[in-house]
């Protein structure tokens, strides 16, 4: 029987701020963690970002925002947080 490459699924949801994270984590075989955030204001969406891993750093985990390589061989990311109190709660809930 085949393996399956599915990750394990997970709803999560925190706010911070009046902001309202909805996050679909996604545990792999591995133990690695990347995650879907829904970022809303009253029930009105205003951004989802896909694809953003967890990462473990030299002092500690971080968010690792979707890249892609630039020509000069440099990755650059493609969106970012800018809000430290929601981009720590996402980094905290899905890390529980």
């Amino acid at each position: 029987m085949a393996k399956s490459n599915a990750p394990k699924t997970t709803n999560l949801t925190t706010k911070v701020a009046g902001v309202t994270i909805e996050i679909v984590k996604k545990t792999w075989s591995d133990n690695s963690i990347s995650c879907d955030v829904t970022l809303s204001i009253a029930k009105a969406e205003l951004v989802t970002i896909y694809g953003i891993r967890v990462v473990e750093g030299k002092k500690n985990k971080f968010l690792s925002m979707p890249s892609r390589m630039g020509n000069d061989g440099k990755y650059y990311s493609h969106a970012r947080i800018l809000d430290n109190d929601i981009c720590n709660a996402i980094l905290e809930t899905v890390t529980e």
